[in-house]
Parts: structure tokens; sequence; C-alpha cells
């Protein structure tokens, strides 16, 4: 979804009806602050379902005329059940100052996170203090693949880095209820108007070595298709022999 060209189809909406009133009590006030389109779901999809361990996707169109102070994204059991996990996370860098922004991030849910439906808010606070918030039921399903201990980077296996011409270090320890069949290392990132794009990739095939359990340990080459100076997604994509696949993504800075 390209949340900047929503933005800009609201407001020019907005002008549209403004211009048509004749009347002064006919007028209508376009909101200052407020949330458009709010999308979840597992990989980068908007399905609102995650299961136990994964990384969520969401993404909406954020603005606020008095300039973005803070993005919240929260999410809880209903009132009245017990869980002992849930999230609050505050989001300033790339957003704060702002009037408009494309809001994207990935954040991971909690193998302790129970099966069942959360709720998920989703806050904007301006510079003024007003706050504006959009909520969604995201469904938590049960787990069939699991990745965790997760290490990359270049000069070191956790500096999180990628260098231009030299292989990227990837650790992780994968362990699935089915059969392994496949773990593949992407770097990704999105384009407006044309979605997610796929630049680098190596696969790693376990079919057939009857493994439920790995010490994972694999590179991948950087080329060119990446950019100094740019930060990008680094994806995990585990399948079992079902076919099911979890999907992992972490943020990849290019030296």
């Amino acid at each position: 979804m390209n949340y900047s060209t929503y933005l800009k189809s609201i407001f020019i909406g907005i002008l549209v009806m403004l211009a048509s009133c004749s009347k002064e009590s006919d007028m209508v006030i376009p909101p200052s602050l407020g949330i458009v389109n709010l999308e979840f779901g597992s990989g980068h999809s908007s399905d609102k379902t995650i299961k136990q361990g994964g990384n969520i996707h969401i993404g909406a169109a954020v603005y606020a005329e008095a300039k973005i102070k803070s993005i919240t994204v929260e999410i809880f059991l209903k009132e009245g059940k017990q869980s002992d996990w849930k999230l609050k996370e505050v989001f300033t860098e790339k957003y704060k100052g702002a009037k408009e922004v494309s809001f994207h991030q990935h954040v991971d849910i909690s193998y302790e996170a129970k099966v069942t439906d959360y709720i998920l808010v989703m806050t904007v606070e301006d510079d003024l203090g007003n706050k504006k918030a959009k909520e969604g039921i995201l469904k938590v399903l049960p787990y069939t693949i699991m990745v965790k201990n997760v290490k990359y980077g270049t000069n070191t296996n956790d500096d999180n880095l990628a260098v231009i011409g030299k292989d990227l270090s990837v650790e992780a320890y994968i362990e699935a209820k089915n059969e392994l069949s496949l773990v593949v290392l992407k770097v990704s990132e999105f384009v407006p108007g044309e979605g997610w794009k796929t630049l680098e990739r190596k696969d790693f095939d376990y079919t057939g070595k009857n493994l439920t359990k790995v010490d994972f340990k694999g590179s991948l080459p950087i080329t060119n298709n990446l950019q100094s100076g740019k930060t990008y997604d680094i994806d995990i994509v585990v399948v079992d022999k079902k076919k099911e696949q979890l999907l992992r993504y972490y943020t990849l800075k290019v030296a």
C-alpha cells in the first residue's frame, strides 16, 4: 500500500468538499490528527493473524497538522482475560517532526502469547499533546516453527551491518514441529507503487534430512543491488515439509 498516495487522495477529497460548500454553516473542517488505513498481519500481509513467535507487519498512513511527536503500538488481551505477555512500543525515529508519514514497522510476537484474539491499538500523539488512536483485532495462532537467538552481521556475527562485496553471516536456532524443508535468507525493501522487492536471496535446502532442530549458520553475499547508507529488511523464512512457514524480519543497515 502506498500510504502517501492514500493520504493525498484524502486531503484532495476534503478540499473538494470545502470548495463545494456555499454557506459557512456547511463548512467541513478537515481533521488535524489521524491514522488512515491501518493494516497488520503475518509477513507483509494484512490478514490480521500471526503465529506465536511470529513477526507482525504493521502499516498505516499517519498525519498530524501540529507535527508528530510519537507513534505507539500496543497489543493486549481484552479486559478480563489474563496473560503474562503484552506489548507496547513507542516509535519516534523517522516519524518525529513530520506532518504525514507512511508508518511501517515489524514487531515480534512472543511464543508466550496465548492462542486467542488480542487487541492491537496504534496511537499518534502530536506536539500539542493531542492523541488519536485506531484499533483492530489480532488473532494469534499456535506456532509450528520456532526461530530464536538470531544474530547477523559482517565484521562480527552480531553487528547488524552489511557491507557491499562481503558475505553477511546469519545464525539462529530453528525448531519445527514437522521436519524442516527450507530456510531462505533475503534482503528486501518496500518500493512505493510497486510493493516489496527482493534484492538478495539464498536458499538452504533441508529436504530429506529428517531434521526438526538445527543450529543454523549461513551466509548471504551482498552485492551492488544494495546501496551504502540505506536500511533494508533482512528476512529469514523457514518452511517445513507440510509447507507451513514462518517469516522473521530484522533491520539491516548497509555500511
